[in-house]
């Protein structure tokens, strides 16, 4: 996935399912995303904030039954093959909670039954694009887990279209969380990429400043490997 704005931001990274595996016992799927690259004035303004905390390397453990997370990982992934632990969430579903297990306590209480992270979230929303009716109109909703904080976020389908003779949709999230301390705003696409898979193909991050002009993050998928 890469990242480019006109501001300097330059992101290169991937998303991966590695393995379904065990946690604690439990059969889940293990997705790893790493920032393979990050340059420019917003790549260095990223690296310092605080929720970055100079991790490369983000493991998400997935329920393969609900798709919904069990445990985050963040972590600094080191050239000899060694890691700095930075933050590690559990999800705890009975106890409707998420604890840092580093700092072992509860950042979360009151947590609703759908967080989850934004790697869990986006293999929920390829299924859900697989296996319902899409139309305009139609929405998805998501609660997300951002900063150890909750955030309700709606995505909605806004247009549809034949591009290349396959169907193509426009979803939008017209208010997403605080990115920068500023209110930012997302449009999707997604389409057919082959054998009736309907998947995200590019999208588009606003980030709406108030000083300063709006900052737009163009993004691309460049490589989708479907699996089971």
């Amino acid at each position: 996935m890469l990242f480019r704005s006109r501001w300097g931001l330059s992101v290169t990274g991937t998303m991966e399912v590695m393995e379904n595996t065990e946690l604690d016992g439990e059969d889940v799927i293990l997705v790893r995303a790493r920032v393979i690259k990050m340059g420019g004035l917003l790549g260095l303004l990223v690296k310092l904030l605080r929720s970055y905390k100079g991790s490369n390397t983000f493991d998400s453990y997935i329920d393969p039954d609900t798709l919904m997370t069990v445990r985050y990982d963040m972590y600094k992934l080191k050239d000899d093959g060694s890691k700095k632990i930075n933050d590690q969430l559990c999800f705890d579903r009975e106890q409707n909670s998420v604890i840092s297990l580093k700092d072992n306590e509860t950042v979360i209480n009151d947590a609703p039954p759908d967080l989850q992270e934004i790697f869990s979230i986006f293999l929920s929303l390829l299924s859900r694009f697989n296996t319902e009716d899409i139309f305009v109109g139609k929405k998805f909703n998501v609660s997300l887990n951002s900063y150890k904080k909750v955030a309700k976020i709606e995505i909605e389908v806004t247009s549809f279209s034949l591009v290349n003779g396959k169907p193509t949709y426009i979803l939008e999230i017209k208010e997403l969380l605080a990115v920068f301390k500023s209110p930012a705003s997302v449009v999707l696409r997604i389409t057919d990429v082959g054998g009736g898979f309907m998947s995200v193909i590019e999208g588009e991050c606003t980030i709406h400043l108030t000083a300063l002009p709006n900052i737009t993050l163009n993004f691309e998928v460049e490589l989708l490997k479907r699996g089971r």
